[in-house]
């Protein structure tokens, strides 16, 4: 991640996210590595999480949850 992204495991965790859901299928990997994440694939998974639920796109695609 660029260092003006600030990711924390916790949340997404939190969350109910495996961690396949982002880094794909550990079994086959020696070292977890993540897809390829841009702000764009952050952002769709976001916004598919909130479910419709305005109050919640309004937080999860706010800058500062994933810019401070």
């Amino acid at each position: 991640m660029p260092d003006f992204v600030h990711f924390m495991h916790r949340p997404h965790i939190a969350a109910g996210l495996n961690c396949e859901t982002c880094h794909g299928e550990l079994s086959q990997m020696t070292v977890a590595e993540p897809k390829e994440m841009n702000m764009g694939w952050c952002l769709n998974c976001h916004i598919e999480r909130s479910e419709g639920d305005e109050a919640l796109t309004t937080k999860l695609t706010d800058c500062t949850t994933c810019h401070y």
